[in-house]
């Protein structure tokens, strides 16, 4: 007792007001669960008032509760980032986020770490931190899955770089791209000009391989894609298949990467799609979903961008199905936050090619001759998590080739939109981790439902000479229908 100072002073922010014993025992019980897997915490105190304390005149401790706001009620009122409070800290979304599992540290929060931190440093620490570690989230939305307290991190992530874009103004690039993406006939020109501005550097395999080193700076870890030679949006009016007394009627999202990098993708899925027996339309308006806007925090042009695609898709059709897992994802959750009831018809029909295909094409309709070949699956992150579609291309897989598991199928590839262009280091290293536990699975062919994953994994095999063919999963069902 003697060497306790008679003083205790004890400060705690008004977050961590709970309203009955029952209440706080249930935290803690969550806590050490979700963080390290133990059923208790070992640093719990129990205090009941001042304690005995011989250095005091009393007898008795001098004890001073402080409770602490520094914005907290202005939070605890803001429909958003109210939800911060339900954090318990314990960690879980560090654990489980690809970039801080790299970098570790307080590389990712000023004072708390991992999600939560990048978002609690804006809230109640330095702004101008917050501004640089909020560019360090990759767009897994692993740690939304795993937080005990159901918080949409991701979602605030977003909504603190929307508000530095609004507040601050944005970087020139963004700025640029916020300019050609708000008109689709401008954004489509300036693409079609780069297809025949990258003839002199591009090779007859889809890559550019005549640039010099020098000019990849970081990003030569990977072959980089080029833009095909035509894009789909041009072949369209050779290829639109015709089906005779169709069963349903979908309409084609195709997305820019889709559209203009990788047609095949597009063309292996009207295959597979005519085959059984689906009628397809593909509305020429459409344009880019409008994500990458949303990760740059050009908010105002992404909800513009939104608005043309749902007049583009106006007609009406039984699903809108797309390719791509990150539009898939932005199509049916992004519209429906940024536009609240007016994308409701519209992302109702949204619907990705796998669970489609799985969902409206069982074997009876797509009969499917199945190889033995060894096939590898990456989860794209926005669709394993996003949407929560997990079994249905595994089981597509399965119905055309021999499917073997790999470690971490569910962990993210690093390539994350821009983040790739941000922190090509951490990308690098994620993608090298992903490729390597491919191939210790055997396979001979990796299959993916995303062509920001495949420009990563597709480029990153190739830059190591890696004898694993990438492919989208609609390629593997058209090689392998019987009534292609």
């Amino acid at each position: 007792m003697n060497t306790l100072p008679p003083v205790h002073v004890a400060l705690a922010g008004i977050d961590k007001l709970i309203s009955s014993l029952d209440d706080a025992l249930a935290a803690l019980r969550v806590l050490p669960r979700n963080a390290t897997s133990q059923r208790l915490t070992a640093y719990t105190s129990f205090i009941s008032g001042a304690t005995p304390c011989a250095k005091s005149p009393t007898g008795r401790k001098i004890l001073h509760i402080v409770l602490l706001d520094n914005g907290r009620s202005d939070i605890a009122r803001a429909p958003l980032f109210s939800q911060v409070f339900r954090c318990v800290r314990c960690g879980a979304c560090a654990n489980v986020c690809p970039v801080f599992r790299l970098v570790g540290g307080h590389r990712m929060g000023h004072v708390y770490i991992g999600a939560i931190g990048l978002v609690l440093t804006y809230l109640f620490h330095d702004r101008k931190i917050a501004k640089q570690l909020c560019q360090n989230c990759v767009g897994c939305g692993a740690c939304k899955e795993v937080c005990s307290g159901g918080i949409d991190l991701p979602a605030l992530i977003q909504e603190i770089r929307a508000r530095f874009a609004s507040e601050d103004g944005s970087p020139a690039p963004a700025r640029i791209a916020s300019l050609a993406m708000r008109d689709r006939r401008l954004f489509h020109t300036l693409l079609k000009f780069m297809r025949f501005a990258q003839k002199p550097v591009s090779g007859n395999d889809g890559f550019v391989r005549h640039l010099p080193m020098a000019l990849f700076g970081k990003q030569g870890f990977k072959s980089l894609p080029a833009l095909a030679p035509k894009a789909f949006r041009e072949m369209w009016p050779v290829v639109k298949p015709n089906v005779a007394s169709p069963r349903l009627k979908v309409a084609l999202f195709a997305g820019c990467a889709q559209d203009f990098i990788y047609p095949e993708h597009i063309l292996a899925a009207l295959n597979v799609l005519a085959a059984g027996g689906v009628e397809v339309t593909f509305p020429m308006e459409q344009t880019c979903c409008g994500l990458p806007l949303v990760m740059l925090g050009e908010a105002k042009t992404a909800e513009r961008v939104a608005r043309q695609n749902m007049a583009a898709f106006a007609e009406d059709c039984d699903f809108i199905v797309t390719l791509c897992a990150s539009c898939a994802s932005h199509l049916k959750h992004g519209y429906a936050r940024m536009l609240g009831k007016d994308a409701e018809k519209f992302s109702a029909k949204v619907m990705d090619f796998s669970s489609f295909v799985h969902k409206y094409l069982p074997p009876e309709v797509l009969p499917l001759e199945r190889s033995g070949e060894k096939v590898a699956y990456h989860a794209s992150c926005h669709l394993c998590r996003a949407l929560g579609v997990r079994e249905a291309p595994r089981a597509l897989i399965r119905r055309a080739a021999e499917y073997v598991p790999s470690a971490e199928e569910e962990s993210c590839c690093g390539f994350g939109g821009t983040f790739s262009a941000k922190f090509p280091e951490i990308s690098a290293e994620l993608m090298r981790k992903k490729l390597a536990n491919v191939a210790a699975s055997g396979a001979t062919r990796l299959v993916l439902d995303c062509p920001g994953c495949a420009m990563q994994l597709k480029g990153g095999a190739d830059k190591a000479g890696m004898p694993i063919a990438v492919n989208h999963i609609a390629e593997l069902l058209q090689r392998q229908s019987t009534r292609g």
